[in-house]
């Protein structure tokens, strides 16, 4: 998708955003589980965030971080050091 999609930061941010908007909650918990590709969407996600929200409460990879690089790290660790 990033390659194809020069917007896709906003693309990777409306998936979630419609997805999240289907469950009715005042304080929503999102979980973010990736194998395999799903990986390269959660940083797409990611990259696409000035900050991660507090609604995120968890981030895991199962053979699945394709795509990292040490840019994530700050946005990572701040999210890890509220937590």
């Amino acid at each position: 998708m990033k390659s194809k999609y020069p917007d896709y930061k906003l693309m990777y941010a409306h998936i979630l955003d419609t997805v999240s908007g289907l469950f009715k909650s005042k304080h929503k918990s999102i979980y973010l589980n990736g194998h395999s590709g799903g990986g390269s969407f959660i940083f797409g996600y990611l990259s696409g965030l000035e900050k991660i929200p507090a609604s995120i409460k968890r981030i895991s990879f199962l053979d699945s971080d394709y795509n990292y690089d040490s840019t994530y790290y700050p946005k990572l660790w701040e999210w890890l050091s509220q937590v």
